[in-house]
């Protein structure tokens, strides 16, 4: 067993070379012998999902946990599913990677995401040996469909626009496990939205599981019929926003949005790679902005600790407390589509006073094991000439027109370069700069 594939944020690997299905029985003996609770166990619809949830159930089942099988599900229906049963959930997904990764993503019955201490207490026990192999019970098994119907009502609860004239939204589900639910739960709440790519398909035939680093072809195509469109990955936990003409909007202009249709008090909690128009943007809301360090279970603590009226991080993961709570795309994307809808406005005239600067980011290819020797080095250049440094995570330079923050990914062997400036020529003087840095830092 690797163990490299116990990452920050959850278990994932190359399938089946690093995860396959008997390492996935253990894994599931493993956590059920580390948490107190019952199972609930659902999975995306990637090909190999299937049979990798049935294998984690096995193993749990050996280690006398009642596990509930609720199949193929978006992770924010099983999540749902998890807190009403107060119980906690394996969601068998690869998020966002591309086509022939594996994983699994494990969450408490509150629906937050397990932190990189509690996946490496469950490596331990995988590690370890132990395995429980008792009286094999069969799984309870729950219709998809209830679940779903209960997860429509909840939200719909929650969100709803009663504006009698419709925005129209283009919903971009790319195979993934969002167009199960997407269309209809965005038409209970009121809002006349159309499907692309809608059914889940492991294949995904039609554009790569990660809206971010797709070109969204098909997307940009036809969303000029659209007042704007919303993309969701793979797994279903992020999601992005497409303009009328094409143009993904940023992390800034979602939270301006977002904070449109937060009432209640709270700060906003983000990543310490989102960018500085972020501080503007809370500002005119009279809040502040809490940085912490990259990964989901980083900003959801925040978010609890704090109070927060709102997290998102610059990968667009979303925590509005005040609908859910827990890191829900489907839901922030549809408190962004009530307010924008509601306010009689189209998303360009809501977002055309919202700075934004030039950004630019860069991937590195580095092992895992290799990762904190560079990054040394990396630390002692930048140091050497720059002097104050924040290191939150990574290494991160405040400069007069701009920042720079060089990190490890937590999920994938890379570093990344993430840049930020005034203007185009200060970014590209930015980028040409740190980009030689972590080159020495990589070849030395």
């Amino acid at each position: 067993m690797n163990p490299n594939i116990f990452k920050g944020l959850d278990i994932r690997g190359r399938y089946p070379e690093e995860i396959n299905e008997d390492l996935m029985d253990r894994i599931g003996n493993a956590f059920a012998q580390f948490v107190s609770r019952d199972i609930v166990v659902a999975c995306d619809a990637r090909n190999e999902s299937p049979a990798l949830m049935n294998a984690f159930m096995n193993g749990a089942l050996k280690a006398e946990k009642t596990v509930m099988n609720i199949g193929i599900v978006p992770q924010a229906v099983a999540l749902n599913w998890g807190v009403t049963q107060q119980m906690e959930v394996a969601y068998i997904t690869a998020s966002h990677t591309p086509k022939g990764h594996a994983g699994v993503k494990l969450f408490h019955a509150d629906g937050t995401i397990y932190n990189d201490n509690e996946n490496t207490n469950v490596l331990d026990v995988v590690r370890s040996e132990k395995y429980f192999s008792r009286i094999r019970a069969t799984p309870v098994r729950e219709e998809a469909e209830d679940i779903l119907n209960i997860y429509v009502r909840n939200i719909t609860g929650r969100i709803k626009s009663e504006a009698k004239k419709k925005t129209k939204i283009l919903l971009d589900c790319g195979n993934g496990v969002n167009g199960i639910v997407a269309k209809r739960v965005f038409t209970a709440a009121g809002f006349n939205a159309d499907v692309i790519f809608e059914n889940p398909d492991g294949n995904f035939p039609n554009r790569g599981p990660d809206p971010k680093t797709d070109p969204m072809t098909e997307l940009k195509k036809k969303v000029a019929k659209y007042d704007f469109g919303i993309a969701y990955d793979a797994d279903g936990d992020r999601f992005f926003v497409m303009t009328g003409s094409g143009k993904i909007i940023p992390t800034e202009h979602v939270v301006h949005v977002l904070l449109s249709g937060i009432s209640g008090p709270g700060d906003v909690v983000t990543n310490i790679d989102c960018g500085r128009a972020l501080e503007s943007v809370a500002n005119k809301f009279n809040r502040k902005v809490v940085r912490v360090p990259v990964g989901v279970f980083h900003m959801e603590g925040a978010v609890l600790s704090y109070k927060a009226a709102l997290g998102i991080e610059s990968s667009q993961h979303c925590f509005v407390p005040s609908i859910i709570g827990f890191s829900d795309a489907i839901a922030a994307s549809m408190l962004f589509s009530k307010v924008i809808q509601e306010s009689g406005r189209t998303l360009e005239e809501f977002v055309k006073d919202v700075p934004s600067y030039p950004a630019a980011r860069k991937n590195y290819n580095c092992a895992n094991e290799k990762k904190a020797e560079v990054m040394d080095r990396i630390e002692k250049t930048i140091l050497d000439k720059y002097g104050k440094l924040d290191k939150t995570e990574g290494i991160r330079v405040e400069l007069e027109k701009g920042f720079v923050l060089v990190r490890p990914s937590k999920t994938e062997d890379i570093i990344r370069l993430t840049a930020e400036a005034d203007t185009e020529e200060e970014l590209r003087r930015l980028e040409s700069e740190f980009s030689a840095v972590v080159e020495k830092g990589l070849s030395l």
